[in-house]
């Protein structure tokens, strides 16, 4: 892992060293050894489901074992990943990966007329490893029990929002931030609106240039209804934003407001 992330090289490259360190065994003793030391007591799974616990990391790798407490089956609806992985189980359990890609849409961006298609369907069971490459993958999975993985997963996200798409016709049906900060940062301006005080101008005004556009909009939407002026001044600067809905989205907008004031 270190070496590949000094050199610069992918994430995938690390397939096969992953894969025979699955073969070995070793990763069942060290995930025993680590939940001995540290999570004790019976009943402790029950509290982790969901959570991945890193054991070793990098600038640019992070690599952690995940507990998944509940069987699941495939959900009605099929998500984009946030980051590459290279996942793989230590678990003897049946797991179903359907893999679908972008058919209608440009990657990098969501709009409600994209749509995607199924392109693979893969079975795993105990040591079998799959490749999730976030830039192009969407998933819908189902497992039969309750499992334990190994995943290697790139720390940078190439993704700042998970789209959401409908598992029996593959239409988009919502986005969402895509981790637990950007959605605090949402919530924040949400509350920053509605203490609507002078204080709150300047902290709004810093998130309109945050990196992930629809956090720009959630805060210029505050910022209009903290401070009209200088909300619509934002708004004007978005006319020119780097992500094309941002665009559409501020030129429709300052026409309602023009429709408004008249």
């Amino acid at each position: 892992m270190d070496d590949v992330a000094e050199c610069g090289g992918s994430i995938k490259a690390l397939t096969s060293a992953f894969l025979r360190m699955l073969e070995s065994g070793e990763s069942e003793v060290q995930f025993n050894e680590f939940f001995a030391r540290n999570h004790g007591g019976r009943g402790f799974l029950s509290l982790l489901s969901g959570r991945n616990f890193a054991m070793h990391e990098n600038d640019r790798f992070m690599l952690a074992f995940g507990v998944e407490r509940e069987p699941r089956k495939l959900l009605g609806e099929i998500s984009s990943i946030s980051q590459s992985m290279i996942f793989g189980l230590l678990t003897p359990v049946e797991f179903t990966i359907q893999m679908y890609r972008k058919c209608v849409g440009d990657l990098g961006h969501f709009d409600m007329t994209d749509q995607v298609e199924l392109v693979k369907v893969e079975t795993l069971s105990r040591h079998d490893v799959a490749f999730f490459d976030a830039e192009s993958i969407f998933v819908n999975i189902a497992f039969d029990r309750k499992y334990v993985s190994l995943n290697l997963s790139e720390k940078v996200a190439t993704r700042s929002i998970t789209e959401r798409y409908d598992a029996v016709s593959g239409r988009a049906k919502y986005a969402s931030a895509a981790n637990s900060d950007l959605t605090r940062i949402e919530y924040a301006c949400e509350v920053l609106k509605e203490l609507g005080n002078s204080e709150s101008v300047l902290p709004l005004r810093k998130l309109c240039a945050h990196p992930a556009h629809f956090v720009r909009w959630k805060a210029v939407e505050a910022l209009i209804n903290v401070d009209y002026g200088a909300g619509v001044d934002v708004i004007r600067e978005m006319q020119t934003d780097a992500h094309p809905h941002i665009r559409v989205a501020a030129s429709q907008a300052l026409r309602s407001l023009i429709v408004e004031v008249a």
